[in-house]
């Protein structure tokens, strides 16, 4: 799919951080702009100095409203970094909200867990601090208090984080983001008969990414059909 230029990237941050230093509201456009989001809330992975600036294909991955996205992206390019983000964004902006994160491997799983905690300790501003879990929170989900407005009841969303196995069968979610699925065993099994109907009473977006893994398996088909489909709905 086409994207901007990263270049075209840099100068969009550029413009939100000189309204920032204006003194210009800017929470309408973070609810609406992942990308904006994370390099108000967040410093860049690798390096704590600088804040946080998206990859050109994260930041045209972050606006897609299509229901149903397939990504395929080589390793070492900010794919989990992606999938956390997306997750935190909609968790923050959704009441009471159900954000489920499918991995490979039990271990998987929980490292996508810790780098969340991990990324909302290294946040950058003060205001972050009420969204951090706590220690004895679940090692599989974490909760994050939703954006309100001034006097408002607290509400919270919950982002899980389970194997692609039978575990994920069950759970009501908004949002999927089912990882490196071209290595699942049994991959088309669980996607199509686990992942998929959990979305199917709440309409949610399934957000289905992995490395290449060759010319096989469901995520290869489904990742060809949706580059000949302008990523529209593969199912």
């Amino acid at each position: 799919k086409l994207r901007m230029p990263q270049s075209s990237v840099t100068e969009k941050i550029m413009s939100f951080r000189q309204e920032l230093d204006e003194g210009k509201p800017v929470i309408y456009k973070i609810k609406e702009d992942v990308s904006l989001f994370a390099n108000f809330f967040f410093k860049d992975p690798f390096d704590e100095e600088k804040d946080f600036v998206p990859y050109a294909w994260q930041d045209t991955a972050f606006q897609d409203a299509n229901r149903r996205i397939c990504i395929c992206i080589a390793r070492q390019r900010g794919k989990t970094t992606f999938a956390v983000l997306k997750a935190v964004h909609f968790a923050y902006f959704n009441s009471n909200a159900t954000v489920l994160v499918v991995s490979k491997t039990f271990d998987q799983a929980k490292e996508v867990v810790e780098t969340i905690h991990s990324m909302l300790r290294a946040g950058s501003k003060i205001s972050w601090d009420p969204l951090k879990p706590n220690d004895k929170e679940s090692k599989g989900e974490v909760k994050i208090l939703n954006k309100r407005k001034k006097g408002g009841v607290k509400t919270y969303s919950r982002i899980i984080s389970v194997p692609a196995t039978d575990a994920a069968r069950g759970y009501h979610a908004d949002l999927v983001i089912a990882d490196e699925g071209a290595f699942w065993e049994d991959g088309s099994y669980i996607f199509k008969q686990v992942v998929v109907p959990t979305t199917s009473k709440t309409k949610g977006q399934i957000l289905l990414l992995s490395t290449p893994n060759g010319a096989q398996g469901f995520f290869y088909e489904l990742f060809q059909f949706t580059c000949c489909n302008t990523f529209k709905a593969f199912l």
